[in-house]
């Protein structure tokens, strides 16, 4: 009996004995197959090999490595693509409302982003702008565009003052020609994403609206008068004089962006809104009118930076100060669009900020969706917005170099 109970136990040791060296050994193995594979990534490539992450189930997951053949490759097949569906060079017309700094800057915008697909992949872009005699003369528009798409043109781009319905309309005459179309820089929730819009952005005959959001970017204006309001008199409270463009879609929605953000700060008042045509002289004018009547005014805000420019102008004929930042005193004059000119007088304290809306990253949008809807054939989104943002003598410099940067690029005369 005494003898069983020693073999039991011997038996038992010997099995334990066996699972810990078979624990041993596993752990070891694993360990080693890991070191190895690591070592021969390295080995094989020169570095380290990539670190794992884990999932939330605990599983190991490795990071992905970035291959420089796998671009190579991309790019031959979009080459390839090209090729094999004659599309190796794309003929645009540009149809701007009228010839203006900031529609140039909007063009140079789509230079760059020509150039860089032109660079990548080959692709060429015979390129025609052209505009109205007039704001108004919107059939003009109408002609030049129809025109166009007579002579084979692939894509036209739209900006206007006119009917936006019947535009549309007349993109889907173009289209049975091949002719695609597109607006640009038009304000998106007025005309195709509200309830009451006259265009529903899924039914439209245009491919893309292609700009920036009108009424969020003069929301957030209403933000920054509140903020440099608190820093004049420790709380946003003061007065405010617009400067307004014609009745269209564009001030209608930029007004109502800035009436909602006004609504949360009752104790700053617009005391009149007086109506310009987006030129200089007429936000001068418009200045003078407001600044007779309330002359102590804190703020002057032009819908665009033309109007805002004649602003300052006017105040300064009047022998106000522009703000100063750090007395954080002076009237306010605030414009609209990002140009060179205006980033020019802010630097020089002759200008307040201005509502960068991004023109050079409009361009660049409008050929990239180009290039992505009528040459590759993929679809895409029917609202596209660039960010904006509000440049003032804190940052202005950052503005002023995407732009400079664009207008460098010049379209060369036998296209890209």
């Amino acid at each position: 009996m005494q003898g069983r109970k020693i073999i039991t136990i011997i038996s038992a040791v010997l099995c334990v004995s066996m699972v810990i060296s078979f624990l041993l050994v596993g752990c070891s193995n694993g360990l080693s197959s890991q070191t190895t594979g690591k070592e021969a990534a390295s080995e094989t490539t020169g570095k380290e090999a990539a670190p794992e992450t884990t999932a939330t189930s605990g599983q190991s997951i490795p990071t992905p490595q970035w291959s420089p053949g796998s671009s190579t490759e991309f790019k031959k097949q979009i080459q390839d693509y090209l090729a094999a569906n004659k599309l190796t060079t794309v003929k645009i017309g540009f149809s701007a409302p009228i010839m203006s700094e900031y529609w140039n800057e909007i063009h140079a915008g789509a230079f760059t982003m020509m150039k860089q697909l032109n660079d990548e992949y080959g692709i060429k872009w015979d390129y025609t702008i052209s505009a109205p005699s007039t704001l108004e003369k919107v059939e003009e528009q109408v002609d030049m565009i129809k025109n166009w798409s007579r002579q084979g043109f692939q894509a036209v781009v739209v900006g206007t003052v006119g009917d936006i319905s019947a535009m549309d309309t007349t993109f889907g005459e173009l289209l049975k020609n091949n002719t695609y179309s597109y607006f640009y820089n038009m304000p998106p929730r007025y005309n195709f994403q509200q309830a009451d819009s006259p265009l529903s952005d899924l039914t439209m005959n245009t491919r893309a609206n292609i700009g920036y959001d009108n009424y969020l970017a003069h929301y957030n204006a209403g933000l920054w008068f509140a903020k440099l309001l608190t820093l004049k008199y420790g709380e946003p409270k003061g007065t405010i004089g617009q400067i307004w463009g014609p009745v269209c879609h564009w001030s209608i929605d930029r007004n109502n962006g800035f009436v909602a953000a006004m609504k949360l700060f009752p104790n700053i008042k617009v005391v009149d809104m007086v109506r310009g045509d987006y030129e200089r002289a007429s936000g001068m004018r418009a200045a003078e009118d407001l600044l007779s009547r309330n002359p102590d005014l804190d703020i002057l805000y032009g819908e665009n930076e033309e109007m805002g420019l004649g602003a300052a102008e006017a105040a300064l004929a009047r022998g106000l100060k522009i703000w100063d930042w750090e007395k954080k005193d002076g009237i306010i004059v605030l414009g609209a669009d990002g140009l060179v000119t205006g980033y020019d007088e802010i630097k020089a304290d002759r200008l307040t900020g201005t509502i960068d809306v991004n023109p050079v990253q409009n361009g660049r949008n409008i050929i990239e969706a180009i290039f992505w809807d009528r040459v590759m054939g993929w679809q895409i989104d029917k609202i596209i917005n660039n960010p904006t943002d509000i440049a003032d003598k804190t940052d202005v410099g950052l503005h002023e170099a995407y732009v400079k940067w664009a207008l460098a690029t010049e379209y060369p005369s036998g296209g890209y």
